[in-house]
C-alpha cells in the first residue's frame, strides 16, 4: 500500500502514442501531466487541445522527425499562459527514443552524424525525470540528472523545435 500516488497520475507516449497521450489527457482530469515523446501531431491538429488542456505537457522531441505542420501544431501548446515545455535533442533520430539502437544499430537518416545513443536516451530520460520531479516530487534526488544534463547541454535545446529541412 502507498506505492502509487493515483493523486499524480502521469500519461506519457512515444509518437502516435504521444498524441494518443496528449488526446487523453484533455478527456481525463485526473491524469495531471503529460509526457510526449516526438509526438506524431497530424491526427490531433484540428482539435484545438491547446485551449481544452489544464495538465502541463513535456515534449522531447529528436532533430529530424518533425515536418512544419508538425511543428505547428506543437507551437499552439507553448504560450505564456501554459506551462508546457519542449526539448530538442540534437543529431537525434524517431528512434532514439526506444531501445532498438541498442539492438539494431541506427537506421534512420543513414548519412547523418547522430549522436551517441546512450547519450541521446539518458539525456531523454533526465529530462523526462526533471519534469517529473517538479510536478511529483519523484524521484526525490535528482542532483545526477541535472549535473549530468548540464554538462550535456550541447546536445539538447529548450524551445520550440525547429522543422527538419
Amino acid at each position: 500500500m502507498g506505492k502509487i500516488d493515483i493523486d499524480s497520475l502521469t500519461i506519457m507516449g512515444h509518437s502516435f502514442g504521444a498524441a494518443t497521450a496528449i488526446y487523453t489527457c484533455s478527456l481525463r482530469s485526473e491524469i495531471k501531466q503529460c509526457i510526449a515523446m516526438d509526438p506524431w501531431m497530424f491526427p490531433i491538429k484540428d482539435e484545438q487541445l491547446h485551449e481544452k488542456l489544464k495538465q502541463p505537457i513535456l515534449f522531447v522531441n529528436t532533430y529530424t522527425f518533425h515536418l512544419e505542420a508538425n511543428v505547428k501544431s506543437m507551437a499552439k501548446f507553448l504560450t505564456a499562459d501554459r506551462k508546457d515545455e519542449m526539448y530538442t535533442i540534437l543529431n537525434s533520430t524517431h528512434e532514439t527514443q526506444t531501445d532498438t539502437v541498442f539492438i539494431l544499430g541506427y537506421w534512420l537518416n543513414w548519412f547523418m552524424r547522430k549522436i551517441d545513443p546512450i547519450i541521446g536516451l539518458r539525456i531523454n530520460d533526465y529530462i523526462i525525470m526533471e519534469f517529473m520531479h517538479r510536478y511529483t516530487s519523484f524521484p526525490k534526488d535528482i542532483e545526477e540528472q541535472k549535473t549530468y544534463l548540464e554538462k550535456e547541454k550541447h546536445n539538447y535545446l529548450k524551445g520550440l523545435t525547429k522543422p527538419w529541412a
